[in-house]
């Protein structure tokens, strides 16, 4: 899709940004940011340049959490999560960061536009995206925000798929010496809801890793049925849904998963966080058997514990071939076409929904989900109340 910069962008195409850094094309343009392509004119490498529009300025917490994205991530090394190369800040005042540019595609494209997926296939991509979050996990960064569109395909040199983990503008320090990577407003509630653990939605400055580990949890689950475990019209019903209700059996979407498979996915949808898989390790290790050609690099991880019965090991399935093939660029999500069959409604609710969050921002929408659901319960309490009142009256 070709898109175009605002009229009041602080960056043009042909623009030189920080005298290294010529503006090629517009890669993506969302509403608080865009994400060119762009060339090192010493090096003569091709980069991915994100900044701020100048509209986003006026949010502190927004500026914060850009800049924090890049601390984060340059701290990282695993190849499973995307490189910042640079930070700056244009003469008009918008920070910016340098990426690595990617070829490939984010897995929201692969489920939209690709063949179905195997188990092989999606134990694959969420086994290494596993490993980049063990990295992360180790130096107390929680994600907060999994999402198919954050997990990005493309391939290494030798041509296999690698899987790449973006966007941690809204992670979330956990235990960590730089107060600035900590910084979050205690009512802020923010990510995408249908990828959202129980405890995320309730108490999101409390969260610790095995918030990551329910998101991949819900990822595995959308992969090899393109539909959500909790689904719903308005973001009140989903947060009872996610908070009360058994996610849809994975057999009543599709007869061919392996049990051992489902086993997984549903430990990983478990409500209370200590019945889940307590690290990531633990979820790739019960994953590999599936995806053989993967295997874990990584230390064990915070809360290691003993796998249990539903972590068994299962067969190893033939693998499936990856396709990303079409250009794209880290931080900024694929803008592909409608999805075909049912899947396209499902996106279309979901979309409203996930509308609904983007549209209020940061505490305003903290203190939205707080009344949602003292609404809801409220109203409960007082029908059950009503009905034990008067179902025994004379």
């Amino acid at each position: 899709m070709n898109e175009s910069l605002p009229p009041h962008s602080p960056v043009q195409e042909g623009q030189i940004i920080a005298k290294k850094y010529r503006v090629e094309r517009v890669l993506g343009v969302g509403g608080m940011g865009a994400v060119v392509r762009a060339t090192h004119v010493e090096l003569d490498q091709p980069v991915a340049v994100k900044f701020m529009l100048p509209e986003a300025l006026q949010s502190a917490e927004a500026v914060a959490r850009f800049l924090r994205e890049a601390k984060i991530v340059a701290r990282l090394k695993s190849e499973h999560i995307v490189r910042v190369s640079d930070l700056g800040t244009l003469e008009t005042g918008q920070p910016f960061i340098v990426m690595e540019l990617l070829e490939g595609n984010d897995l929201r494209h692969r489920i939209d536009n690709g063949p179905r997926i195997s188990a092989s296939e999606a134990a694959a991509y969420v086994l290494q995206a596993c490993e980049g979050l063990a990295e992360a996990h180790r130096s107390g960064i929680v994600h907060r925000d999994l999402k198919p569109a954050n997990l990005f395909l493309t391939r290494r040199p030798n041509g296999r798929p690698l899987v790449k983990v973006l966007d941690f503008g809204i992670s979330k320090g956990v235990a960590m010496g730089d107060a600035s990577l900590s910084a979050t407003k205690t009512n802020a509630l923010l990510g995408s809801p249908y990828y959202m653990s129980p405890e995320q939605m309730t108490s999101p400055k409390d969260v610790s890793h095995l918030t990551d580990v329910w998101s991949l949890g819900v990822i595995l689950y959308e992969l090899v049925t393109g539909k959500m475990p909790f689904d719903a019209d308005t973001l009140g019903a989903l947060f009872l849904a996610v908070y009360q209700t058994p996610p849809t059996p994975l057999p009543q979407l599709r007869a061919d998963l392996p049990p051992e498979f489902i086993a997984i996915v549903m430990r990983c949808l478990e409500k209370n966080p200590a019945a889940r898989f307590q690290n990531v390790e633990d979820l790739a290790a019960a994953l590999s058997p599936f995806a053989p050609d993967e295997r874990m690099s990584t230390a064990p991880g915070p809360g290691t514990a003993p796998p249990g019965p539903n972590a068994t090991p299962a067969p190893a399935q033939p693998a499936q071939p990856v396709h990303a093939t079409s250009p794209h660029v880290a931080g900024q999500s694929s803008a592909s076409g409608p999805a075909s069959g049912p899947i396209s409604a499902t996106r279309s609710a979901r979309e409203q929904v996930g509308d609904g969050v983007q549209a209020v921002q940061g505490g305003s929408f903290g203190k939205v989900a707080g009344v949602t659901f003292a609404a809801f319960f409220l109203g409960g309490a007082l029908l059950l109340f009503l009905y034990f009142r008067f179902a025994g009256s004379p």
